[in-house]
């Protein structure tokens, strides 16, 4: 029974979609050509006048019959700016250590003050990861590897200090140093 009515809804639905319409479908006009309208033209509608409360002010939509060449102030010359005195680029003052830096130093300097190399390279480490640029922590790095006795190492991390540090500073002098009693460490072996 079922499926009786089942095939009776299907055949429903088909003979509907076969019927065919009486009036065809319209079409739009697609041209270049203006469309003229057969409609008859729409008269504006008027609103009427509303009495003014004369309590509310007037206000006026149109604009100041003042042309704006009128409100325009005569062009003077500009302010010159002040002298900027330039000094000479400090590297090391040009590089601001990250707060997450400063303390992993501090970090690492309580943890050499105790004798753990181990975890003030691991800390010195870190703070390069968060300043790769700070001269300081590469020449703190050297100082450790100098004292496990890795000359290699401690000649590369001052070699890559001195390279960061500002020329002729205290840093840049204690890098260069350290890279030389490194190398001389190295050729002593």
């Amino acid at each position: 029974m079922t499926r009786n009515i089942t095939t009776l809804a299907v055949l429903v639905v088909l003979a509907g979609c076969a019927m065919s319409r009486t009036t065809p479908a319209p079409i739009e006009e697609r041209s270049l050509k203006p469309v003229t309208s057969k409609a008859a033209p729409v008269a504006p509608k008027v609103q009427p006048a509303v009495p003014r409360d004369p309590r509310l002010p007037v206000v006026n939509a149109l604009p100041d019959p003042e042309s704006p060449l009128e409100r325009a102030r005569p062009l003077t010359a500009p302010e010159p700016l002040p002298a900027l005195e330039v000094k000479p680029l400090d590297q090391s003052a040009a590089i601001a250590r990250p707060p997450a830096a400063a303390k992993l130093l501090a970090d690492a300097e309580v943890a050499l003050q105790a004798g753990r190399r181990a975890e003030a390279r691991a800390k010195l480490e870190r703070a390069l990861e968060v300043s790769p640029r700070d001269a300081e922590l590469w020449f703190q790095l050297a100082k450790i590897s100098e004292a496990d006795g890795n000359w290699k190492q401690a000649k590369a991390l001052a070699e890559r200090s001195n390279s960061l540090a500002a020329t002729g500073s205290p840093l840049a002098a204690a890098s260069a140093a350290l890279r030389e009693k490194a190398a001389a460490a190295m050729t002593a072996r």
